[in-house]
């Protein structure tokens, strides 16, 4: 189960948060410091409406996988 929610999770970010790849973060090497960071990637307009929307449906899911987690071990 671990792993195929890893999966999902993964899948999520990639789709939403990385828009499919279209949205790139610095490439891996070329890191500057954060308030050197004048070359940051403009957020596409709703960006931050969908990306919370999602954040909070999949904060709620796992709300809702841990209960059943606590229910197992209590139950044992």
């Amino acid at each position: 189960m671990t792993e195929a929610l890893v999966k999902e999770s993964f899948e999520f970010a990639i789709k939403i948060a990385y828009q499919n790849g279209k949205l790139r973060g610095t490439p891996k090497g070329q890191r500057k410091e954060c308030r050197e960071g004048t070359d940051a990637t403009v957020l596409p307009p709703g960006y931050t409406v969908i990306a919370k929307r999602v954040a909070d449906r999949r904060i709620m899911l796992a709300g809702y996988r841990l209960a059943t987690v606590l229910e197992r071990i209590s139950a044992n």
